[in-house]
């Protein structure tokens, strides 16, 4: 798979950077150009080097099990990293990720450029992103060259794309951009069709297992932009799992002159949440929703459905601190039944219950730690269960039966 030099072109108010994908042997259905769009607004800062299309293209061509050729300019740091990123991927997830090997055209060391001084930050509006937002905003941020000076929302990579400009990023930016304009933070909202390629080669490897990549992908766009730049920390350094934001790998997707930066493993996800909620920004703003948040213009809110896993488990922890009231968020009560339903069967969903577990039993509030301790072990039990099961049944019969366990 060849991955040509990038074009830079004006398109109206948006500034475009694509690359020619050719040559790819597994007859994955992709389209001929991965490409990148962001406002005219941050011209100066768009890079000319092939960093952001390696970044996209690796995890999809270790898929695929293709060498990859980048003939751009690409950061000697960045190489060098990717060594061992390569190699905890695949060490992690072998049926997965192949090491595969990677040409380059031209390397870039950083001397003698112009060196960038903005600080930004992967946003999504959920509790890990407000949680970073919150610490490096302002006077929070005592270190000014840490300073979060940009968050940036990616169209084109998770559930909520929306190319076709139908309004979704629209209502996501007059909901975000105030708030960040009063914090002297501007957003950045970059479009692309990474998504395309990762979805063509998802039947070979599992890409959701290296959603950090892109994520820096889109920050690589503005190489001459950021020095810094934060990935929000999904787990707490006690929880680490293998993921695909990790603190063994955020590191490594570092350049000659953008630092990585994993950021907010020293909390966990309930200190997390009980942080941001006495931040009044997060109220009517958080988005946590595993069905998508949907967006109330009478209220001009974001609404959670309070039902799914992430919600109650997002809820839990702010009902035992008596804050769950301050978010037009959520749903008002958090029902015992929304609870027992929760099955928490993976080892990461397993670990945020148990937080929420010890949170509330600190708390006093001892009908929350019954019901949790409950369902924690039923999913325990639940999984006992299936492992036996799921081997013997055959494939037809393997959804029905599992909807029907307790």
């Amino acid at each position: 798979m060849i991955v040509e030099k990038p074009r830079i072109s004006a398109a109206g108010e948006e500034i475009l950077v694509s690359a020619a994908i050719t040559n790819c042997s597994s007859g994955a259905d992709m389209p001929e150009r991965l490409w990148f769009r962001v406002s005219s607004r941050f011209q100066d800062g768009v890079t000319e080097r092939s960093d952001p299309f390696l970044l996209a293209m690796l995890p999809v061509a270790m898929a695929l099990g293709e060498e990859l050729e980048i003939e751009g300019t690409v950061s000697s740091r960045l190489i060098f990293g990717l060594r061992d990123y390569q190699r905890i991927l695949h060490t992690w997830w072998p049926k997965h990720f192949s090491v595969i090997d990677v040409k380059y055209g031209k390397t870039f060391d950083g001397a003698n450029s112009r060196r960038p001084n903005s600080v930004g930050a992967t946003f999504s509006g959920g509790i890990d992103s407000f949680f970073t937002l919150h610490r490096h905003r302002g006077t929070n941020e005592v270190l000014p060259e840490y300073r979060l000076t940009h968050c940036l929302m990616i169209d084109g990579f998770d559930n909520d794309v929306d190319l076709g400009r139908t309004g979704l990023f629209q209502t996501l930016r007059d909901v975000y951009e105030p708030m960040f304009s009063a914090l002297g933070i501007q957003l950045v909202v970059v479009q692309t069709n990474m998504q395309q390629f990762r979805l063509a080669a998802m039947a070979h490897g599992n890409l959701h297992l290296t959603f950090g990549m892109p994520l820096v992908s889109a920050a690589m766009v503005l190489g001459d932009l950021f020095a810094r730049f934060y990935i929000p920390a999904s787990y707490q350094y006690r929880n680490l799992i293998p993921d695909g934001s990790h603190p063994m790998l955020d590191h490594l997707l570092s350049t000659d002159t953008m630092q990585i930066i994993h950021d907010g493993a020293t909390a966990s996800r309930v200190e997390k949440t009980i942080a941001i909620a006495g931040w009044p920004d997060t109220h009517s703003r958080l988005r946590v929703c595993f069905r998508g948040a949907r967006y109330n213009p009478q209220r001009n809110i974001f609404e959670n459905c309070g039902t799914c896993e992430k919600c109650v488990r997002t809820m839990i922890p702010l009902k035992a601190a008596g804050l769950l009231s301050a978010f037009s968020t959520f749903p008002v009560n958090l029902a015992g039944k929304n609870i027992r339903r929760i099955r928490f069967l993976s080892q990461s969903s397993r670990s945020f219950a148990l937080e929420n577990l010890r949170f509330a039993r600190q708390a006093g509030r001892w009908a929350l730690v019954t019901v949790l301790a409950y369902v924690i072990v039923r999913g325990k039990l639940f999984e006992i269960l299936w492992r036996p099961l799921s081997l013997m049944l055959p494939e037809k019969f393997k959804a029905w039966v599992k909807d029907r366990l307790p």
